[in-house]
């Protein structure tokens, strides 16, 4: 038997579930901090602002909470525009070292609220050659980060990301026009396997999810309220 035990991290955060909160002022930017989304493939935000009130959403990406290398995000989603705005958009992170994103609003009318809250963030797929898997999760006591888990598997996933980074798995060929399937993750009799939710006074989880019969596994969290870290580590033995 194999002794051989793989680590790594398959989801990193340390944000805000709401990044953006307040009311516009003039031409004045309102700048989000850099929000940490580490392994992560996209993160639905949700974007409003009250009624007569507008302007215009961008966002970069950078290497560090410092904003190193800042870039304006690749392939941007589709911004809402004009005034009382209500819309959730889906920004792609760009895999590698840029595993910080910044939201800015900048306003060119009206005076009133201004939102940007997280919806499901979803994690960079860890491909899986192992038979054992599990998953651990760490938001430290000192946090208040609440909200959400879910955790999907893959039978075709070939380790290709669009948009991130690429580990290809010959023979399953994923394309844009023909991705990788995924489904909520289910134990060995077909029953859901549920994840307790984060209340915001920390959590420290094991998953053990024994005989794997997978090639894709990707973690997903849905923050509620608060602000703090998030950690998900996927353990794998041969």
């Amino acid at each position: 038997m194999s002794h051989i035990v793989n680590a790594g991290l398959a989801l990193g955060l340390n944000l805000s579930a709401v990044p953006i909160t307040g009311n516009a002022s003039g031409s004045t930017p309102m700048v989000s901090s850099w929000l940490k989304l580490a392994q992560v493939d996209t993160a639905v935000v949700t974007l409003a602002t009250a009624v007569g009130t507008g302007g215009v959403w961008t966002a970069q990406v950078a290497t560090n909470a410092q904003g190193k290398g800042a870039i304006p995000v690749p392939n941007p989603p589709a911004w809402p525009t004009g005034t009382h705005q209500s819309a959730s958009v889906t920004v792609q992170m760009p895999g590698g070292e840029y595993r910080y994103l910044q939201l800015t609003f900048t306003p060119n009318a009206g005076s009133g609220a201004v939102t940007a809250t997280f919806g499901v963030i979803t994690g960079l797929p860890v491909l899986v050659r192992e038979r054992q898997l599990g998953m651990f999760y760490v938001v430290p006591a000192a946090d208040n980060l609440a909200g959400s888990h879910a955790l999907e598997y893959s039978g075709n996933y070939d380790g290709t990301v669009f948009g991130g980074q690429n580990k290809p798995l010959s023979g399953l060929n994923n394309t844009p026009s023909e991705p990788s399937a995924w489904c909520p993750a289910v134990d060995a009799s077909g029953s859901a396997i549920s994840i307790a939710a984060v209340a915001g006074s920390g959590q420290t989880l094991p998953l053990r999810l024994g005989i794997f019969e997978f090639v894709g596994v990707r973690a997903k969290f849905t923050p509620t309220s608060g602000s703090g870290h998030l950690r998900v580590y996927s353990n794998r033995k041969a």
